[in-house]
């Protein structure tokens, strides 16, 4: 039986200032300490989408020991130059798919600008997709990252979640991580586990009135996804 496979999703991040990246540099070394096959950042990487916050973050996520893979959040659309400075620094990095081992990942850019609730699935993100299904083997246990949670029943979800999801009911999908509500939540669709996490963010609090900052540790199997949170301040 293939080793489980272990990763990190990390979650709005909102770097905002010098002191995000120091925060960000004391967090790093414990996730490096897992040794995760990689890292997972679910949107919102800066607070305002600028070439220069971008480039900040980019040279914070060199200090991981593995590969990093990142999907935009509302955040990370500038109000005016939309995506642009995103796909710059982070090029190929909104609908994509991704694979280790006996896995494979699929990331979905979930934003309409910069807008932070009602929010619903592009007809262009629906269409990439389309496009990505040929690219998915249909045998493989399959994860799904977002920006915005795919649970109706959490704060500034997608309005339209199932109009996703349908799209992917003949792959094995074991299930979705997203970001924007900041707070750890669990609900199922089909069977299919609905994650978000508390933010990582300096500069932000939790949506859910927790305090305590953190990351998920995902523990992955054929089967199903064990997920633990690590807190990172109390």
């Amino acid at each position: 039986m293939p080793s489980p496979l272990r990763f990190i999703l990390l979650n709005d991040l909102h770097y905002l200032d010098p002191a995000c990246a120091t925060h960000f540099s004391r967090i790093i070394p414990s996730i490096n300490a897992l040794r995760p096959t990689f890292v997972m950042l679910l949107g919102d990487l800066v607070e305002h989408a600028s070439l220069p916050a971008f480039r900040r973050v980019q040279k914070l996520l060199t200090q991981f020991n593995c590969p990093v893979h990142t999907v935009p959040g509302n955040h990370d659309y500038h109000p005016t130059l939309g995506r642009t400075p995103y796909d710059i620094v982070f090029p190929n990095s909104a609908n994509y798919v991704f694979t280790y081992a006996n896995f494979q990942f699929l990331a979905l850019d979930t934003c309409t600008g910069t807008a932070y609730q009602n929010v619903r699935v592009r007809l262009d993100t629906l269409t990439a997709l389309r496009t990505l299904l040929p690219a998915l083997n249909p045998t493989l246990p399959t994860v799904l990252f977002t920006h915005f949670p795919l649970s109706r029943a959490v704060p500034y979800s997608l309005r339209n979640p199932a109009t996703l999801l349908a799209l992917l009911s003949k792959h094995r999908l074991r299930a979705t991580f997203g970001g924007h509500f900041h707070g750890r939540t669990l609900h199922h669709y089909h069977g299919i586990p609905l994650h978000t996490s508390p933010c990582i963010a300096r500069s932000r609090q939790n949506h859910d009135g927790t305090t305590q900052k953190g990351y998920l540790l995902c523990t992955a199997t054929v089967k199903s996804i064990h997920t633990r949170f690590i807190a990172v301040n109390g």
